[in-house]
């Protein structure tokens, strides 16, 4: 018995901060849940302290998100990770398509 599961029941995000770039892998409505929690929620999930998200746009090709304080890339990532799987995505080393980009900065 197969269990992988059908391409057409994922959906992947690509995670971009200014020097890097992360792939995601999770089931459709994953992107939707992350959008609902930092545009109405305005948390990270996660992360529910109130001053992280300085800004949230959600954008025709994305969402751009930028948090507070400085931050290096390897940080960003690091809380982009924790929100991602908290919504139920995974980093994922496919790279067969991108279908939606969430770019972060500080």
């Amino acid at each position: 018995m197969d269990n992988a599961l059908p391409l057409e029941s994922l959906e992947f995000i690509t995670v971009r901060t200014p020097k890097g770039e992360e792939t995601y892998m999770g089931l459709k409505g994953t992107y939707a849940t992350l959008v609902d929690s930092c545009c109405r929620k305005q948390a990270l999930p996660g992360f529910y302290q109130s001053s992280l998200l300085v800004e949230v746009r959600n954008q025709e090709q994305g969402l751009m998100l930028t948090l507070s304080g400085e931050m290096t890339d390897e940080e960003m990532f690091s809380y982009l990770n924790v929100a991602i799987r908290n919504v139920g995505g995974f980093p994922t080393v496919q790279n067969t398509r991108c279908d939606y980009i969430v770019e972060v900065k500080c």
